[in-house]
């Protein structure tokens, strides 16, 4: 009888696809059928140049550290390209070396090389181009085990000083191509997989662990069992209708033996099988006197006539049994199988929502671009192509679970765990939920006006919107809705009037953020001349951003840096742009609440990164930020009280809307242990102390989100 099915990473590759919306149900229906008749489709020689390749890298230059120097000596160069040739090709192209790839023969027998010959020559001057880039080589295989499934293949070849996987894929980089390599990392102990694409030229990827443990939603373990599981339903749905078809049942035999079985049988229709079982007994008491003779004999002849395989492992006494009264048809076990896997793929397809996510992350990555992430813990990330990092936000917050607690002066570790809806008091969750969702509406709403295509500053807006909508008053009052009045203080009726519905006055949280991200909006707008802002001359809105970064200080001879090192961080930055009258280079973040002292320090972490990221490229920028402004408009402290916003700014100002006194003044953060010196705050020099306090609050996050 049959044991577990033998396979490579394709069927569960196949089935993260499926379920992620990159790979057609109709593959994972065939990946099933080709499990039972241990088959697969042919790629032509896709696997004799995979391990041409991986032969090369872990075979002649286990050679390497002989002096050559491919990428810069012509003469060495060729040198290494013939044996790379000699190797993968045949000596016919290049010198003769022990144990020639399998590849050499198969081009032998091929009628028309020249499209591989072409792929391997692509191929080889990339493996001299990063000679000099790569250390030295050993595969890695992968060897798991469950119930229906034993994944028993090479992985790719790992680079042991660069701890990077690299996977070759003939047919190019694609989404499925990507996926698998990222499921083959996660079954390695290597830090990324680098993927090399063959497909009219030669693409290059490159994963991180993190984003390749995204796009898999785990590890290999884990998808091997989700996968098993997915075919060990498929089998036991498609054994289940066998059974109730034909009334065939063997007692005993697992579902995945018996479709064996009857795969390999080739039923007599409309044959009477009860008769046919009783006429072999017959013939086969004449022939043998022994009972389990006559028994066996007996299914032997069953077996011819009736078509259905008698396995010799099996009592004659159950076959018999079974195959008696049996209503035989005329099946296509394969066919059955895979209409009921093509069935429960269709129902799992895209039904995890990874693949809009994970995919466009990964999209974002292959372009250069930065995506946002969260950790373990929930806490923002942001990840590139170059790393991830802790946002600026999650850095100079509290985070009690990773870190020493850092009290930036907003006192919000208190304010959580005194207001917690006991005693009268309003709940600190539904505020924090409420207002963040206003914020990120408003931001929204204010810099959709200064981009062409909306998109670009909007995100999933209808889930914040339906969040503040079940923020609903109760039948006898206000419900959750009295925490945020409770909150924002001052006259209730005032914060409650909203003419924009019947009942003249809020009916939920959605009715109440509407009303206040107008205001917010109108007031912004009318900022627009202060400012010196109109559309043309946004540089970048809502930019997403990542850097690895020193501290000034820390490069300079005359003063003494924070001696952190490098520090990386990510961020989105509201608008950054040329000031009409001025032509100053204006760096803008509008904030919907009250002025904190931490803001300082996000402001010069941001001024930082805008000035040496390489997320920000145009030219206008080259000398960098030459103003931050920070526009405070806050419903709570001005909006029912017909106060002014503020325009909080790091440099002097002629206009009275300016001001630096609050922006300058971070006496108020506190950093454990910095020793900071409050003193030595003032316009020229607040960049280098704040991004000071922004550093030393780097060094205490966890090494990797």
């Amino acid at each position: 009888m049959r044991g577990v099915f033998r396979t490579d990473t394709s069927p569960v590759t196949d089935y993260l696809g499926v379920r992620q919306g990159i790979v057609d149900p109709e593959v994972l229906a065939e990946d099933a059928v080709n499990l039972f008749q241990s088959s697969e489709n042919s790629d032509g020689l896709d696997k004799e140049v995979v391990g041409a390749f991986n032969g090369f890298l872990t075979g002649p230059e286990k050679h390497r550290y002989n002096g050559v120097s491919p990428s810069e000596n012509s003469a060495d160069r060729q040198k290494f390209l013939n044996s790379w040739k000699g190797y993968t090709l045949s000596s016919d192209n290049g010198p003769t070396l022990d144990n020639n790839s399998e590849l050499s023969d198969q081009l032998e027998n091929l009628e028309d090389s020249g499209p591989v010959v072409e792929d391997v020559q692509l191929l080889g001057e990339w493996v001299a181009d990063t000679y000099q880039d790569r250390g030295p080589h050993r595969s890695v295989s992968g060897y798991m085990t469950d119930d229906i499934m034993q994944v028993e293949t090479g992985l790719g070849v790992i680079d042991e000083d660069q701890e990077a996987l690299r996977v070759l894929k003939p047919g190019g980089v694609g989404e499925r191509a990507l996926l698998d390599s990222a499921l083959r990392l996660t079954g390695t102990e290597g830090e990324r997989v680098q993927v090399l694409g063959l497909n009219d030229g030669l693409e290059v990827r490159n994963l991180e662990r993190e984003v390749a443990e995204e796009l898999v939603d785990g590890g290999i373990e884990e998808a091997l069992e989700e996968s098993s599981d997915f075919y060990s339903e498929v089998i036991e749905e498609t054994a289940s209708d066998i059974m109730e078809e034909t009334g065939i049942e063997f007692e005993d035999v697992p579902d995945r033996e018996f479709l064996n079985l009857m795969s390999i049988s080739d039923p007599v229709v409309d044959i009477d099988t009860g008769e046919a079982v009783s006429d072999a007994l017959e013939e086969a008491s004449k022939e043998y006197s022994d009972y389990h003779e006559i028994q066996e004999g007996a299914a032997e002849k069953v077996g011819e006539v009736t078509g259905i395989v008698y396995p010799h492992m099996m009592e004659p006494e159950t076959y018999l049994s079974a195959v008696s009264g049996a209503d035989l048809s005329d099946l296509d076990v394969m066919d059955l199988l895979e209409s009921n896997a093509l069935s429960r793929a269709k129902d799992i397809s895209n039904t995890t929502n990874l693949s809009g996510e994970a995919f466009e992350a990964l999209r974002d990555l292959e372009e250069g671009e930065v995506y946002r992430d969260t950790d373990e813990n929930g806490k923002r990330v942001y990840r590139w192509n170059e790393g991830s990092a802790y946002s600026v936000t999650t850095i100079i917050d509290p985070l009690p679970t990773s870190h020493r607690e850092l009290d930036t002066g907003g006192g919000l570790f208190f304010w959580k765990n005194i207001y917690d809806g006991s005693d009268g008091r309003y709940d600190s969750e539904v505020i924090r939920d409420y207002a963040g969702d206003r914020g990120t509406l408003a931001h929204e709403e204010v810099f959709s006006n200064y981009v062409d295509d909306e998109s670009e500053v909007r995100g999933d807006t209808d889930s914040f919107w339906n969040s503040l909508e079940t923020l609903g008053s109760g039948e006898d009052g206000l419900g959750e809705l009295e925490n945020v009045v409770d909150w924002k203080g001052g006259d209730e009726t005032s914060i409650l009037e909203y003419a924009e519905n019947e009942e003249g006055f809020v009916q939920n949280g959605r009715d109440l953020a509407e009303k206040e991200i107008e205001w917010i909006e109108d007031q912004f707008q009318g900022l627009e001349e202060a400012l010196g802002l109109n559309e043309e001359n946004v540089i970048y809105a809502e930019q997403e951003f990542a850097v690895s970064t020193r501290h000034p200080w820390d490069e300079s001879e005359d003063i003494e840096g924070p001696g952190i090192g490098e520090i990386s961080y990510g961020g989105t930055a509201d608008l950054i742009y040329e000031h009409e009258d001025t032509g100053e280079i204006v760096l803008l973040d509008l904030k919907t609440g009250s002025l904190k002292p931490d803001y300082t320090v996000q402001q010069a972490a941001y001024k930082h990164a805008v000035e040496e990221s390489d997320f920000f490229d145009d030219p206008r920028l080259e000398d960098g930020v030459d103003r931050v402004v920070i526009p405070e408009i806050d419903p709570e402290e001005m909006m029912y009280s017909d106060k002014d916003p503020v325009l909080h700014t790091d440099r002097p100002h002629h206009r009275q809307e300016y001001t630096t006194s609050e922006f300058l003044d971070a006496s108020d953060v506190d950093l454990e242990s910095t020793g900071y010196r409050k003193n030595r705050w003032r316009p020229e020099n607040w960049h280098e102390e704040a991004l000071y306090l922004f550093a030393r609050a780097t060094e205490q996050m966890p090494d990797k989100p």
